[in-house]
């Protein structure tokens, strides 16, 4: 029979209730990807909202394939990790694709559409982090939900002002979640 002594860390922190169950290497990927975003965001601000667009994109693809994978390792809450997941993917796709569909659709139906698509992604990551899905999915779900309302509510929003925006967004959260898994490791 273990004793609590003998129950490795991670196992631990898989097994507390109410404790975050996210392993400590899973929210350094995801806060380097945030991070890396905020970075590339905030240092080329020339870039067009298009391409700012598609890095938004490929965080939520990466994102939500990560969560698809992690739903092997903590199967609890499955079913909201999947939806998070596959929305993730989805909407990462939908907006990769974008300039494609750019002549097909107006852009503010577009970034109306990808708005939506944040906002859901973002309450449901927020959801799994308020049952016990910790840091990893609570800061990029609060930035998705921040960036969906955005994108929503002012979806003619000049290119002037949300690079800066997101890109600070974006390297905040990164930063916080990558301290927060190092804190961890080391706990």
């Amino acid at each position: 029979m273990d004793t609590p002594q003998s129950i490795d860390r991670d196992d631990e922190d898989l097994t507390s209730v109410g404790r975050d169950r996210t392993r400590w290497w899973v929210a350094l990927i995801a806060g380097a990807g945030l991070t890396i975003l905020g970075l590339v965001i905030l240092l080329l601000p020339g870039v067009t909202l298009a391409l700012i667009l598609q890095f938004v994109g490929l965080f939520w693809l990466v994102d939500g394939l990560v969560g698809l994978a992690f739903i092997v390792v903590d199967r609890s809450d499955w079913g909201w990790k999947l939806l998070a997941g596959i929305l993730g993917v989805l909407g990462g796709l939908f907006v990769i694709q974008h300039p494609l569909w750019e002549n097909t659709f107006v852009p503010i139906v577009s970034n109306l559409i990808i708005g939506i698509i944040g906002l859901l992604i973002g309450l449901v990551q927020l959801l799994l982090a308020s049952r016990g899905g910790g840091l990893r999915t609570g800061i990029p779900g609060g930035v998705s939900a921040i960036l969906g309302i955005l994108l929503a509510l002012m979806p003619t929003i000049g290119a002037a002002f949300l690079p800066f925006m997101l890109g600070a967004m974006a390297l905040a959260g990164g930063v916080v979640t990558m301290v927060t898994s190092f804190k961890r490791r080391s706990a």
